[in-house]
């Protein structure tokens, strides 16, 4: 099972988590609606990694999936704040925002 060897390559690790191993273990949580474990793995990654606009995007869609939405606001946002260009997240967070019938912040 590719979750299992994920996790024997997670648990492996010394020191820091890998940002990579993390953030792949968020997408199969993700996929497999463990929105909760997904965070968990993808707010690991973004500890190693903090300006990685595309991590902070992921966590924005995935409390979002969980229906986060308030929390998956600030993800976006943080996205933003690392990479203002970045179209998806910009998308994403207008899509929170009518969610949260925040018309004027979409």
């Amino acid at each position: 099972m590719v979750e299992e060897r994920f996790l024997s390559a997670a648990r492996q690790q010394t020191g820091t988590a890998d940002a990579d191993l993390q953030n792949a273990l968020g997408i199969l949580y993700n996929l497999s609606r463990n929105y909760e474990r997904a965070v968990e793995c993808i707010k690991l990654a973004i500890a190693s990694r903090p300006e990685d606009a595309r991590l902070w995007n992921r966590l924005g869609a995935t409390l979002a999936n969980g229906d986060r939405t308030p929390e998956a606001v600030a993800a976006y946002r943080e996205a933003l704040k690392r990479y203002p260009l970045y179209v998806r997240a910009r998308y994403n967070l207008g899509i929170s925002c009518l969610h949260l019938n925040s018309y004027r912040r979409a």
